[in-house]
């Protein structure tokens, strides 16, 4: 997959060479296709997730892990 952006899509990046879509591979052998939106969409949600499994488990070994709202961390832009 190419890491570089493409200007016809509006700055987004495109998928690899001529714009097609990576072909993924599963371990029971089975490939499917996604959109490069799909799986940095995919990306960033799986991180979140995991994030609140590791706030979780600190948080019942007795960790204070503060704030953890985002809106609560952002300044006030008013």
């Amino acid at each position: 997959m190419a890491g570089c952006l493409d200007p016809a899509l509006g700055g987004r990046p495109h998928a690899g060479a001529g714009g097609v879509p990576p072909d993924l591979h599963q371990l029971e052998g089975a490939t499917f296709t996604r959109s490069v939106e799909g799986l940095l969409t995919h990306l960033f949600n799986h991180q979140t997730h995991h994030r609140g499994q590791v706030t979780t488990l600190l948080s019942q070994a007795g960790v204070d892990v503060g704030v953890t709202d985002l809106l609560a961390l952002l300044p006030d832009e008013a």
